[in-house]
């Protein structure tokens, strides 16, 4: 049988790293849509502010997606050992690279979104006092700026999967899409972990940033508790599929199989990172917690990195 290289693995392993951020920037756009509605519905402007400051961290973080695609392409094309094995002939417009670039073309055309929306969402006259901040113009034009964005970059997510060189045998083309969707939007929306975490670790990373636009201690805890609670619902759905099979398959008459039994320390680490989100969502998210974040992010790259760490491990 053979054995993925350990530096193949260690090649995997720093894409899947990156990965966090270049996820989390996919995420991103869905998450400022839902801001931008709550600050338009309740007049707040601090709602505004922020989405302001996550349009400029989403454009930050997508930077990361190329990097991650790419070396996912280039690992479809290696083998175990670590050497690329390129066709010849072959062009980003064949079947075989359709999915992926297609997938380019879609992440250029969301974050062509992201950057006119940041254009757009310009306060229409400069701050002049600590509650004188108007609301930003065409904040509908924003929010479907942001839908689009998040359309285009699960697009993105999903179009590798597509089978553009055919169909498996047997399968209609209404079936793969549905299963392509379906499959795509459970992994999409784990991505909104990695979202809201990073959106609080940058916050946190500006202490008077909220101050500054005349927010108060009170709006800028508000504003952790949204970001946390983003951060906790993305991996709850998957935690709770997967324990249940691994739980299952617990409770069956003999061995668990390696497969299900080697992913229980990543399982373990994002239901940990659930769990810190969840006391900081839970405590209202007062910055002497913030620690927690840092914490869940910490757990979130542990199960990232679990995988890699083991085939690491059994390569020696």
């Amino acid at each position: 049988m053979q054995t993925f290289s350990t530096w193949h693995v260690c090649w995997q392993w720093m894409a899947a790293v990156l990965g966090i951020a270049a996820h989390a920037a996919l995420a991103m756009p869905l998450v400022t849509a839902f801001t931008l509605l709550v600050g338009q519905h309740k007049k707040n402007e601090l709602c505004c502010l922020g989405s302001r400051e996550m349009m400029r961290l989403n454009l930050v973080l997508a930077l990361f997606w190329p990097i991650v695609h790419i070396s996912d392409v280039l690992l479809q094309f290696s083998h175990v050992q670590g050497k690329l094995n390129i066709p010849q002939g072959v062009s980003f417009w064949t079947p075989v690279m359709l999915p992926f670039s297609t997938a380019v073309v879609a992440w250029f055309i969301g974050v062509l979104c992201l950057s006119v929306q940041l254009i757009l969402s310009r306060p229409t006259v400069e701050k002049t006092s600590a509650r004188q901040i108007s609301f930003f113009t065409a904040t509908g034009a924003c929010v479907c700026l942001s839908l689009l964005a998040a359309l285009c970059f699960f697009a993105a997510q999903a179009l590798p999967s597509c089978p553009f060189a055919g169909l498996p045998e047997g399968m209609t083309v209404y079936r793969a899409v549905m299963a392509i969707t379906s499959s795509s939007f459970h992994v999409f929306f784990t991505y909104l972990s990695a979202a809201g975490g990073l959106t609080l670790w940058y916050l946190s990373r500006k202490p008077q940033l909220i101050q500054h636009w005349g927010g108060t201690k009170e709006e800028e805890q508000h504003a952790a508790r949204w970001c946390t609670l983003w951060a906790m619902i993305g991996y709850i759905p998957y935690c709770l599929d997967r324990w249940g099979i691994t739980i299952g398959f617990a409770l069956r008459p003999g061995s668990m199989p390696a497969a299900i039994a080697d992913r229980i320390p990543t399982l373990t680490a994002f239901s940990l990172a659930i769990v810190c989100w969840a006391v900081l969502f839970y405590r209202r998210a007062p910055r002497r917690l913030y620690v927690l974040n840092s914490l869940g992010l910490l757990f979130l790259l542990m199960g990232t990195s679990f995988p890699y760490l083991w085939a690491i491990m059994r390569n020696r």
